[in-house]
């Protein structure tokens, strides 16, 4: 099985032209991918810089300690964010731009009613150096969106607007710088 893995991920990096059922990813392997984001923050001991924001009121809190629980915590709306998977590429159009050594995958809903929008990836040399998604859920009780974006041992940026039927319309945001 690790063997048909490896080979999957060597062709997918050396083929030419790629379709968008090659280049969705799974969900699993962004769960490791951000695993491993966090045993890297831990082990070079980063901390995170944390701005929030709510209509007027901003708020910092600078966290130079941090535990794998508390690494688990602050990035657990990226381990369990929506992914484009190999299963739904149908629902989405595809787009890939290259020039050089840059690379951007984007994924777009279909769907203008489907709770993954948007999902794009952008790397340089083969390394991934941003990941952003917007996903949305539409009810009659409350209508939210949210837009995420991540920059490997750099930082965040999650940005929710909320619509509820029984109060008002709130908007905030937090950017996380990781510190050392």
């Amino acid at each position: 099985m690790r063997n048909y893995i490896i080979i999957g991920l060597f062709s997918l990096a050396t083929a030419c032209k790629t379709s968008p059922e090659e280049n969705a990813v799974s969900k699993s392997h962004y769960q490791r991918y951000f695993k491993l984001q966090i045993d890297t923050l831990m082990a070079e001991k980063y901390g995170v810089l944390r701005h929030t924001s709510e209509g007027d009121e901003v708020k910092q809190e600078r966290l130079d300690s941090m535990s794998e629980a508390r690494w688990n915590q602050e990035l657990r709306g990226f381990v369990n964010a929506q992914y484009v998977d190999l299963k739904d590429t149908a629902d989405f159009y595809y787009s890939m731009d290259q020039s050089g050594k840059f690379e951007i995958r984007r994924f777009t809903a279909k769907d203008t009613l489907a709770p993954l929008q948007r999902w794009e990836e952008m790397k340089v040399d083969g390394v991934t150096q941003l990941i952003t998604w917007e996903t949305q859920k539409r009810s009659v009780l409350m209508d939210r969106r949210v837009e995420m974006t991540y920059q490997p041992l750099k930082g965040y940026r999650v940005r929710m607007q909320e619509d509820a039927a029984w109060a008002a319309p709130r908007d905030y945001e937090i950017f996380a710088e990781f510190i050392k």
